[in-house]
C-alpha cells in the first residue's frame, strides 16, 4: 500500500537504488572471487618455489648426466661401423654421432673420408647414428639401408652415396628416399631384397634407437657430434677444416704448401691493370 501512495518519479528513483545495490553487490562479489584466486595462486607459488628450493639444497652432489660421458662412448664394439685404424691401435679416435638427412654432417662427411684416408694408420673413425626425427624424416629409415647392407659387409659404401645423393632424397616423400637407397644398394651388388628386409628388421631398428639413446645420454643435441678420445666437442666448438682435424691427430698444424709450378702470369697481369687504372684516376 505504501508502495502505491508513492509517486512515480519517486518509484523511479526506488528502482534505480536498487538497481545500483544489486550491481554493487555483483561487483564485490567478483572481486572477492579474484582476491581468492590470487590468494591460492601466491600459496602455490610459494608451496612450489619452496619444494624446489629443498630439492636444490637436499640434491645429492653428483655430476649432471650431461658431463658424464657413458660407458658405452668410449667402448669400440664389434657392432660399430668403424673404418681407418683398428680399434685401439691408433693414438686419436674420432667417434661421430651424425644424421645422414642434415646438411652440416654432409659438407662434413667428405671431409673426413679424405681425413681419415690420409691418416689411416693414426686415427680410428667410428660412425654412430642420432637420426633427428622432428626435423629430418628420412633420417632413420637412411641409417637403417646403412645399416643394412652393413649386414652385406657395405656399410661404408652405402654411407658415402646416401650423402652424396643427400640433395635427391632429402625431405622427399618415403617411397622416394627408400627407392633411392635401394637403387644404391643395386649400384654396390648387394641383395636387395634382403636389404629391405633388413632394413626393417628389430635388430637394425634396436641398434640406431641404442646409438640414438646413448648419444642423448651423453649431452649431444645437435649433429654432427663429436667425441675425440672419449671427450665431447661442444657443438661450437667443431673442427672446422682439414687442417684443424689433421691438428687434432698429429699435434700439429699443417703448413701452407704453395706449388712451385703454379702460374702466376695471369695474376701478374691482373695486377698490372689494376695499378694502371689506379694510376689514370690519380
Amino acid at each position: 500500500m505504501a508502495e502505491e501512495q508513492l509517486t512515480k518519479k519517486e518509484r523511479k528513483a526506488l528502482k534505480k537504488q536498487e538497481q545500483e545495490a544489486h550491481r554493487k553487490a555483483e561487483a564485490d562479489a567478483r572481486r572477492a572471487q579474484k582476491t581468492k584466486r590470487l590468494t591460492i595462486i601466491t600459496i602455490s607459488v610459494v608451496v612450489i618455489v619452496g619444494f624446489l628450493f629443498w630439492l636444490v639444497q637436499n640434491a645429492p652432489e653428483s655430476p649432471s648426466f650431461l658431463d658424464e660421458t657413458p660407458t658405452e662412448i668410449n667402448e669400440i664394439t664389434a657392432e660399430d661401423n668403424v673404418k681407418g685404424a683398428p680399434a685401439g691401435s691408433a693414438p686419436v679416435t674420432i667417434v661421430e654421432y651424425s644424421d645422414f638427412e642434415c646438411p652440416a654432417c654432409a659438407l662434413y662427411y667428405p671431409l673426413l673420408k679424405q681425413v681419415v684416408e690420409d691418416f689411416s694408420d693414426q686415427v680410428t673413425f667410428v660412425y654412430r647414428h642420432l637420426p633427428i626425427r622432428t626435423i629430418h624424416p628420412n633420417a632413420e629409415l637412411a641409417a637403417r639401408y646403412a645399416e643394412a647392407a652393413g649386414l652385406q659387409g657395405q656399410f661404408f659404401p652405402m654411407h658415402d652415396l646416401i650423402f652424396d645423393n643427400q640433395q635427391r632424397w632429402r625431405g622427399a616423400a618415403t617411397r622416394v628416399a627408400r627407392n633411392a637407397f635401394e637403387s644404391y644398394g643395386e649400384e654396390l651388388g648387394l641383395d636387395v631384397e634382403r636389404l629391405r628386409e633388413d632394413a626393417t628388421s628389430d635388430a637394425v631398428i634396436a641398434k640406431i634407437e641404442a646409438q640414438r639413446i646413448d648419444a642423448v645420454g651423453a649431452g649431444a643435441v645437435a649433429t654432427p657430434t663429436f667425441f675425440i678420445n672419449g671427450e665431447r666437442v661442444e657443438t661450437g666448438n667443431n673442427p672446422q677444416s682439414y687442417d684443424d682435424f689433421v691438428e687434432i691427430i698429429t699435434g700439429e698444424r699443417p703448413q701452407p704448401v704453395v706449388p712451385s709450378s703454379v702460374d702466376t702470369s695471369a695474376l701478374e697481369g691482373a695486377m698490372e691493370d689494376i695499378d694502371n687504372n689506379d694510376a689514370m684516376e690519380q
